[in-house]
């Protein structure tokens, strides 16, 4: 139905009345010569319809044989839209410089999707594309899309495989990232193994290997604990991996200090905007002036969309806000505060898996700040290996 009704719409169709005379007769005249009627009604003596126009002009002697009276009511369709405006020449020259603009358009690369990547960022990819002559703004007759495939896989060794597919003013980049080897095991090569730090040891459990100190015993780090050199009775010597568990009680220090006397940075103005417009990676300045001073600045980017297509033009504001350093006092209940808060801190961070056996805290206030020492006695596995022949 619709598009019967925009087949009608493009030809051009009118509304009529026929007055008088024999409306059946004007009907059947109409439907034995193929002229379509629709839509008719008879009110009093006048039959009202509709029909398209190249009927409308040979329906006169039809009307004179029914003795009915024509007359146009209403004209409908794109003909007669163009025949009203068909002397304003700047409504055809507009018409066609439209779709002019929009085939010239057309012929450039409006936006370029990355996918299939997973540890490298797209960012880094779009500018490796551009280095090799894929970018928004490229007129797309002026690619080759194998040769800059075969380019970015050059200029990144760290994909395996790479597609670039044109789609209109889409390009898309497919790629694969080369999957690393397993990085090459030690679990095989000759080694010692060595104290990692100074401690007392506590507990050996050695699965291979030769022991070469005894529970008890201080070590201090880089000392052998357990050879890989393993003599024979035959007089052989045999080189292995040694493996153990040696635990020691080991010493560790955490220090902290926290100034009576702070800075902060501290907003003395209100902020500055400035906006730069970004068509066809052309970038186009929307201010004028620079910020000289110092500043803390933001960036957003604007980036319609049109139909989930990306437009080829994006904003991109930024927000410069102007700080000043500014100095402060803090009292010695803060500053302790703050230095306990730090020290705690710094133990999750550093001594997370070690098994703390005893604290000792000391807190010393000093005329410009408050210095907090903590000392562990720790727990832990201080078992390191090292290699006795190194391949080359």
């Amino acid at each position: 139905m619709f598009m019967l009704w925009l087949y009608r719409y493009i030809t051009g169709y009118v509304k009529f009345e026929a007055i008088g005379g024999f409306s059946e007769r004007f009907l059947n005249l109409c439907a034995i010569n193929g002229i379509t009627v629709w839509g008719s009604s008879l009110k009093d003596e006048t039959l009202i319809g509709f029909m398209q126009v190249r009927d409308y002009k040979k329906i006169r002697k039809i009307a004179k044989k029914a003795q009915v009276r024509l007359k146009v009511q209403k004209r409908y369709g794109a003909v007669f839209i163009i025949h009203r405006y068909r002397k304003r020449t700047g409504l055809a020259v507009g018409f066609l410089l439209f779709f002019a603009i929009l085939w010239f358009l057309s012929s450039f690369i409006w936006n370029i999707n990355i996918v299939g990547n997973k540890n490298i960022s797209s960012q880094v990819i779009l500018q490796k594309l551009k280095s090799v002559g894929v970018y928004e703004g490229r007129w797309r007759g002026s690619i080759n899309a194998e040769e800059a495939r075969l380019s970015l896989l050059m200029e990144m060794p760290e994909l395996s495989w790479a597609a670039v597919n044109m789609r209109g003013t889409l390009a898309t980049v497919d790629v694969r990232e080369t999957v690393k080897p397993p990085e090459k095991t030690t679990a095989d090569f000759p080694c010692n193994i060595v104290a990692a730090a100074d401690g007392r040891i506590v507990s050996i459990k050695c699965y291979e290997g030769t022991k070469e100190v005894q529970v008890g015993e201080a070590v201090t780090k880089g000392d052998l604990l357990i050879s890989g050199t393993v003599e024979l009775k035959n007089s052989m010597t045999l080189f292995k991996h040694a493996k153990a568990d040696v635990y020691a009680e080991t010493v560790r220090e955490l220090n902290c200090f926290i100034p009576f006397e702070q800075t902060d940075r501290v907003s003395v103005r209100s902020p500055k905007k400035r906006s730069v417009l970004t068509l066809f990676s052309v970038d186009i300045p929307l201010f004028l002036g620079s910020v000289d001073e110092p500043y803390d600045a933001k960036k957003t980017v604007w980036n319609p969309e049109i139909n989930g297509v990306r437009l080829p033009l994006c904003v991109t504001t930024a927000t410069f806000q102007l700080k000043k350093e500014v100095k402060f006092n803090i009292t010695q209940a803060v500053a302790v505060d703050m230095a306990k808060k730090q020290i705690d801190e710094m133990c999750k961070q550093q001594l997370s898996p070690i098994l703390i056996k005893k604290l000792e805290q000391t807190c010393s206030v000093q005329p410009n700040g408050v210095y907090i020492t903590q000392k562990f006695l720790c727990k832990e596995n201080i078992a390191k290996d090292e290699n006795i022949l190194i391949n080359k």
